[in-house]
This record gives C-alpha cells, sequence and structure tokens, in this order.
C-alpha cells in the first residue's frame, strides 16, 4: 500500500513474516531505502473470525494533507490478534 507525503515522497507499507514494514523512495520510486520493521505481526496478514469469513490484517497508510496541525503526518492502520486468536484489534500508529 502507498502513499505520497507532503515532500512527494513515496511510502510504502506491508505485512510479511517480519511484522508490518514500512519503505520510503525519496526520488520518485527509483530506489527505495532500507525496510524498517514497525511492529510485530501476531495472526499474519489474512485471519479467520467466528461469523464472518477472514479478517484481512494487511496494513493501510495515508498521509494527512490538511492544513491542521496534523499536515504531513502519515498514518498506518492495521488489524491483529495480539493478545489472542478471540481478541482482534485495530491498530494505529503515525
Amino acid at each position: 500500500m502507498p502513499t505520497v507525503d507532503t515532500n512527494r515522497n513515496v511510502s510504502v507499507v506491508w505485512a510479511d513474516k517480519r511484522g508490518i514494514v514500512l519503505d520510503k523512495s525519496t526520488n520518485a520510486k527509483r530506489t527505495f531505502g532500507v525496510d524498517r520493521v514497525l511492529a510485530p505481526l501476531q495472526a499474519g496478514w489474512d485471519f479467520p473470525i467466528t461469523g464472518i469469513q477472514r479478517c484481512n490484517g494487511l496494513p493501510y497508510i495515508t498521509t494527512d494533507f490538511s492544513n491542521g496541525p496534523y499536515r504531513g503526518t502519515m498514518y498506518i492502520l492495521w488489524s491483529d490478534q495480539q493478545v489472542g486468536q478471540k481478541n482482534i484489534d485495530v491498530l494505529m500508529m503515525r
């Protein structure tokens, strides 16, 4: 999942065996930096939930383009089962 920040840098976030991972390009996607593992991912990117078919734990990223005090802030959201299989949480980081 990509986002562009207020300085035209491109950041991508994804889930893999390491957890929630972020990488950033400052030269229009020609090259990216070093992967940063932001958080562990207990349940994986796809896990079952009773009553519905499955939950997609893949992260979503966006940038605040408002004129408010948080302009330029990136937000990452994902779901996980960090405290057990019957306790699904939606997590956010900025």
